[in-house]
């Protein structure tokens, strides 16, 4: 009997699988334990300081006397700096006088670049705010400097993720996974943060104005809260589909990797706690489909099953608080719809992430170097069983 544990999708030789060119060039010895928990660390510190900047952006900043040098932005280039110097600390105790390329762990090429990318956001985001001021709104959220540091971070965060993809690692225990689990689950709260306009678990608003079809009245609102539910699902999913095509995920992990942006974004920007029920619901209820469904529909078909059930699970249970909350306002039609489509949503995302792989009797075959694909990843035909795909 297959169980979830078993993982069917992801080969044991894994590490072969061709990574992406600049992966490629970083031939170093791998990252220690140690190494990736530095690194993780100094990644908590700047999406922590990250979220406290905005904080303070939407609570306490006065932009007609703040400038860029606060107490604020103190915490957020302070974690900033201690990476840098840990990922160079990371590289340069490798350099033994060959080639530099030599020096870059595996899964760290990119932390090299994400390291510069910052450093030129930070020095613009210093210009930008002494001849434009300091924003307390959306547009802080899209100024082309502030862009640039969440590519930068963005690229950092990821760091110890890559690092656990190109090992030799094929387990889900916490010790194992740990770390990955946490990468993925703060860059999520990231990319989180710079959407929160559109995140529909922050606000409930819409859902309590009632909608008129004939007359149009709150249309925007109702469109507002189905997109802002949309984007939301996306957010949080993807992270998560992402996470299982390389390993299945410790217990509890699926919890996390869901409620780490929820949390964040509830501490920072007064979110409403009925997300932060509903979405611990919805972690627990997936997991649950994941490891009961494993051993009789295989790990694709229980991803796929578990994915939907959750999110389905997760926004009845938002609607359902905040209709006894505040009230929900919209007609059947719309709070039931909104619900129906982010499970459609998830579910679809979730198939299409996890798809059966290209036969090998079909003629050219997604192959690279005649190595076919399986299920995305690159390398020996003997790779996942086509019967715990389908």
């Amino acid at each position: 009997m297959k169980t979830f544990d078993a993982n069917p999708l992801v080969p044991e030789h894994l590490p072969a699988s061709a990574p992406d060119d600049l992966e490629r060039v970083a031939a170093g010895k791998p990252a220690t334990a140690l190494e990736n928990f530095i690194t993780l660390f100094g990644g908590i510190w700047l999406v922590v300081g990250l979220f406290i900047d905005g904080y303070a952006h939407s609570e306490i900043i006065d932009t007609e006397t703040e400038d860029f040098f606060t107490p604020w932005h103190g915490i957020f280039y302070s974690g900033f700096l201690f990476v840098a110097l840990a990922i160079s600390w990371i590289v340069v105790r490798r350099s033994d006088g060959g080639p530099a390329r030599s020096w870059v762990p595996p899964g760290y090429g990119w932390s090299v670049v994400g390291t510069g990318v910052f450093a030129i956001g930070g020095l613009g985001d210093g210009i930008w705010h002494t001849v434009f001021g300091v924003e307390n709104g959306i547009d802080a959220l899209l100024s082309p400097t502030h862009l640039l540091l969440y590519i930068g971070m963005a690229l950092i965060l990821l760091t110890p993720l890559r690092s656990f993809w190109l090992s030799p690692v094929n387990g889900a225990t916490w010790s194992e996974t740990g770390g990955a689990v946490a990468s993925i689950s703060i860059t999520s709260a990231l990319t989180v943060f710079f959407f929160t306009y559109v995140f529909g678990l922050s606000s409930n608003w819409p859902q309590t104005l009632p909608f008129d079809p004939i007359t149009e009245r709150n249309e925007g609102a109702v469109e507002i809260g189905l997109a802002s539910a949309y984007v939301a699902t996306m957010l949080l999913v993807v992270p998560l589909l992402v996470f299982l095509r390389r390993s299945d995920l410790p217990v509890g992990g699926a919890t996390v990797v869901l409620g780490v942006p929820v949390l964040l974004e509830f501490l920072a920007f007064d979110g409403e706690a009925i997300a932060l029920l509903s979405i611990v619901g919805a972690g627990v209820l997936m997991e649950i489909v994941f490891r009961l469904a494993a051993g009789r529909l295989g790990r694709r078909r229980a991803v796929i099953a578990g994915v939907g059930v959750g999110v389905t699970g997760l926004w009845s249970a938002w609607m359902a608080l905040t209709h006894s909350t505040r009230g929900v306002a919209w007609m059947p039609e719309l709070w039931s719809g909104q619900i129906v489509m982010c499970g459609i949503l998830a579910t679809g995302l979730a198939a299409a992430v996890f798809t059966p792989p290209i036969p090998a009797s079909v003629s050219g075959a997604a192959s690279v170097n005649g190595e076919h694909d399986h299920c995305g990843f690159v390398g020996s035909t003997s790779g996942p069983s086509v019967e715990g795909l389908v």
